[in-house]
């Protein structure tokens, strides 16, 4: 499913913001909701601590799920044969083993622009 929603974003450029302007929607949102109704949600809580606070755990993961997805599929740059082919050989590392890491997560986004 995650194929299919991503392939249609990288080929209708108006879904693709659309996805992004949901994702920022929702933050922020998220935020005002959580400054605006911050006394209620905590008498809320203080009424049953176990459960109250087990439900709002899930909808905070929900949410953030729902944020981050958003965002991750409206930013997504490359599709799967591009990936496949950037990633087959790696090549000798120039680079101190300290910041490989961060390295490589730089390159697995999509920024460093591919060599001819």
């Amino acid at each position: 499913m995650m194929r299919s929603m991503r392939r249609f974003c990288l080929k209708n450029e108006w879904a693709r913001n659309g996805v992004i302007l949901f994702g920022a929607a929702l933050f922020m949102a998220t935020i005002w909701v959580s400054i605006d109704y911050q006394r209620m949600i905590l008498e809320w809580i203080a009424e049953n601590t176990v459960m109250n606070l087990a439900i709002l755990g899930a909808v905070s993961v929900l949410n953030l799920t729902l944020i981050f997805g958003s965002l991750f599929l409206g930013f997504t740059e490359c599709v799967v044969e591009d990936h496949h082919k950037r990633h087959i050989y790696h090549g000798r590392r120039s680079t101190n083993p300290f910041v490989a890491g961060p390295v490589g997560w730089i390159d697995r986004l999509g920024s460093k622009r591919p060599r001819r």
